[in-house]
């Protein structure tokens, strides 16, 4: 077995590695005719049949009862999430509206609470299983609180 030179891919150190009749350092997934054992990787165990998570908006805003607010679109969304984080911690109050479209139909969805910070709630869906969800969202830390606040839009395309 020889192993090759470390490389820089994406922020992490890869060393490619031959064996059993690799044709190269560069190449270590095809075999050599003349190693009729070598049998080829399956390449279809490698896809992901995992739904992508997905952040699809976020804002910040500072300074005595911040507001901040954001929107997005999520397709095909499985799971829809509503993130806010306050610094220092504090309570703050969210509002959201989802409409989704699924075909030709539409649903909507709108609520508000209030919670202390880190704040993370899951949101219904409409609609059941939507083609897409259009969704404004924003968080305003509590009466007097001076402070950062961070929303953010998460979800899990199907």
């Amino acid at each position: 077995m020889m192993i090759c030179k470390p490389t820089v891919a994406a922020g992490a150190v890869m060393f490619a590695v031959a064996a059993m009749g690799a044709d190269s350092c560069g190449d270590t997934s095809k075999p050599k005719d003349d190693n009729p054992s070598a049998v080829p990787a399956d390449k279809s165990k490698t896809k992901s049949s995992t739904p992508k998570a997905v952040t699809f908006g976020q804002q910040s805003a500072s300074g005595e009862a911040a507001i901040a607010q954001t929107e997005g679109t999520i397709r095909n969304p499985e799971i829809i999430r509503v993130r806010a984080k306050t610094v220092p911690p504090l309570k703050a109050s969210v509002t959201y509206t989802l409409i989704c479209a699924t075909g030709g139909s539409a649903g909507s969805k709108s609520g508000q609470f209030t919670a202390s910070s880190p704040i993370d709630r899951k949101i219904n869906i409409p609609n059941g299983r939507p083609d897409s969800c259009n969704v404004s969202a924003n968080a305003q830390l509590e009466a007097g609180g001076d402070g950062t606040v961070t929303i953010k839009l998460r979800g899990r395309e199907r």
